[in-house]
């Protein structure tokens, strides 16, 4: 069996803040996330926080997206943990635009086993 999987961590800088403030925008956004990258999602959950900020979920059939925003520093931080045939690559790209991020870093990881259940070498890309 197949574990293998990539999880991306990204830190989107220079964001619109109303847009990371505003909990079905990003709900619809990270929903475009999960179908641009070839996913199933399951389940979504969200959250506003008061006076600002947002924390949402997707459960999807390969694993999850997960999203928090600070609206009043302009930044929001997301996990893309997929595998099978899922690129988490253009979920990325979806939320850089409409969060209309100046800029943004990335980490990924690789994790789980490979067919011969060795475990997958972990890989740190800037």
């Amino acid at each position: 069996m197949n574990t293998f999987g990539r999880h991306l961590l990204v830190e989107y800088f220079g964001c619109n803040r109303q847009r990371l403030d505003d909990k079905r925008f990003i709900e619809d956004l990270m929903s475009q996330a999960a179908y641009a990258a070839n996913a199933t999602p399951l389940q979504h959950i969200f959250h506003r926080f008061s006076p600002h900020g947002v924390t949402g979920l997707i459960v999807i059939a390969e694993s999850h997206l997960s999203i928090h925003t600070w609206p009043e520093e302009g930044y929001a931080s997301m996990d893309f943990y997929t595998c099978g045939t899922c690129t988490p690559e253009p979920a990325k790209n979806v939320i850089a635009d409409g969060l209309q991020a100046s800029h943004w870093e990335i980490l990924e990881v690789h994790r789980g086993l490979m067919n011969d259940g060795k475990p997958a070498n972990p890989s740190i890309r800037p």
